[in-house]
């Protein structure tokens, strides 16, 4: 009862604080968002489908699969709010679940101070509120590695293979739970010499049953490995900014807080001199595991900074049980200190990063700017395939006008996965550059009879104004929509 209670007042606490966060801005954050809350309100009208016609140019034309249909089902009951009220409000559901999970995990391993590991993940990193306010699968997927990470210190056997079974179905980047494992797994067997193959067959069980009997069983196989490498560690394609890389000033520099909380609290182990336990071995080699990968790609921050946070309280857990049989005075003023030392960082914390916070979150984009022109299209062009300039303008356009097709969306490496040529041709129209008339491409490569770009695209606008057979249909602030004659 007491921990149900406790578990309680932490969502609460999280619920009030993210929500804050998210709500500094009326839109829905980023891009992908808009497509996610769609596709739930699609599922909850229509079931799941193995046809997604919207993206043309992509084999999820005639192969779709949704990698992240468990999450999807999981956005059901937020659409009744009311689809961007939806959106927001199921990231500040998800985001009290995972801080909720976060201090019971750390609870049921002992670590000191719980509360205070779980203020230090929320408010650290101004760029990890930024992951988490985003309606994407990641944070529920955070979500169940932590339960996964609970299960797993509680022998809870089976609990841990259903969580895999459908880690499978709610993320494509379930394998971040497999290498948890591993590293969980091997660290015991180094330390203390015990090799818990059982734990580990459950994982890798529970995992390839969810691949298995999966509703896109077998093309699932294809597209996994497809996002793996053509659309993630081997891309050669230019995609959004969070492929970017981090370089390690940049990143120390976006996790300083909870970077030196971390370095205090090795420290304090290293001067105990003593040897780590294996959960604190396992989540320090996850931490080098996801640090190499945030310094790869920007994205891999949402694990990144709660493996830096988990293993900074690991290590000071193992500190702690040390020094404070070495230590004399009284054990009860040193917590009394340590205590209130604490909060007061956790509160001066709070009042600097959470404006922080809501200033980057701030979305200067004109809410519903596409909504306008997505619906011209519906009306006067129903069914008809539309050419977009820019990759990230489908999520906003599926959203509000499913009755058209696009011919590319969500990664443009889907498009050069499909035609390579073509993908090269979008380009050059796109910034003007192309030699000749791109009339002939956009009629027989492309077959795209209207043609949909923001106004930033001086050089695609200034082709098409001066092109005799192309027309403009419509303008309004914020898009252009030519047609071919």
């Amino acid at each position: 009862m007491k921990n149900g209670f406790l578990s309680l007042i932490v969502f609460s606490i999280a619920f009030a604080f993210f929500y804050q966060v998210q709500f500094s801005s009326p839109n829905i954050p980023g891009y992908d968002g808009y497509y996610h809350i769609k596709i739930a309100t699609l599922i909850k009208s229509e079931g799941f489908s193995t046809h997604f016609p919207w993206l043309w140019y992509t084999f999820w034309r005639d192969h779709f699969v949704d990698i992240h249909f468990l999450y999807h089902a999981l956005l059901i009951p937020f659409t009744y709010l009311g689809l961007v009220y939806g959106a927001k409000m199921s990231t500040v559901f998800f985001f009290a679940t995972m801080a909720t999970l976060f201090h019971a995990s750390l609870r049921a391993v002992r670590v000191p101070k719980a509360w205070f590991w779980t203020g230090v993940l929320a408010i650290g990193s101004v760029a990890f509120l930024q992951r988490m306010a985003l309606p994407r699968a990641p944070l529920a997927a955070l979500c169940f590695l932590l339960l996964g990470w609970l299960l797993y210190s509680k022998e809870k056997r089976v609990g841990l293979g259903i969580l895999s079974f459908f880690f499978v179905w709610l993320y494509g980047g379930f394998t971040i739970f497999l290498a948890l494992t591993f590293f969980l797994i091997a660290s015991q067997w180094a330390l203390e010499g015990k090799l818990e193959t059982q734990k580990g067959l459950i994982v890798l069980s529970g995992v390839t049953l969810g691949l298995i009997v999966n509703p896109y069983f077998p093309e699932n196989f294809n597209f996994i490995i497809t996002q793996t490498f053509t659309a993630g560690l081997d891309r050669v394609v230019t995609g959004g900014g969070e492929w970017d890389p981090y370089d390690l000033k940049g990143l120390l520099y976006t996790v300083r807080g909870p970077a030196a909380i971390f370095a205090v609290s090795f420290a304090a182990f290293l001067f105990a001199w003593r040897k780590p336990r294996p959960d604190t071995m396992g989540w320090a080699l996850f931490l080098i595991f996801t640090f190499s990968m945030t310094l790869d790609s920007r994205r891999f921050v949402e694990y990144f900074v709660p493996s830096l946070v988990i293993s900074s309280a690991l290590f000071f857990r193992d500190a702690w049980e040390t020094w404070s049989t070495r230590i004399k005075i009284s054990k009860q003023w040193i917590s009394i200190s340590i205590t209130a030392t604490l909060l007061a960082g956790l509160i001066a914390a709070g009042v600097y990063q959470t404006p922080s916070a809501k200033a980057q979150l701030t979305d200067f984009r004109e809410s519903g700017r596409f909504k306008a022109g997505a619906l011209w299209l519906k009306e006067h062009t129903p069914g008809a395939l539309v050419y977009l300039t820019d990759w990230d303008d489908f999520p906003e356009l599926f959203f509000y006008n499913d009755k058209n097709k696009y011919i590319v969306g969500l990664d443009p490496a889907f498009l050069y996965e499909f035609n390579p040529t073509m993908y090269e041709k979008w380009n050059q129209i796109n910034d003007g550059s192309i030699k000749g008339d791109p009339y002939p491409i956009l009629k027989n490569l492309f077959r795209t009879p209207f043609l949909f770009t923001d106004v930033r695209h001086g050089g695609f606008n200034r082709l098409m104004d001066r092109n005799p057979r192309i027309a403009l249909e419509y303008r309004d602030a914020f898009c252009r929509i030519y047609s071919l004659k």
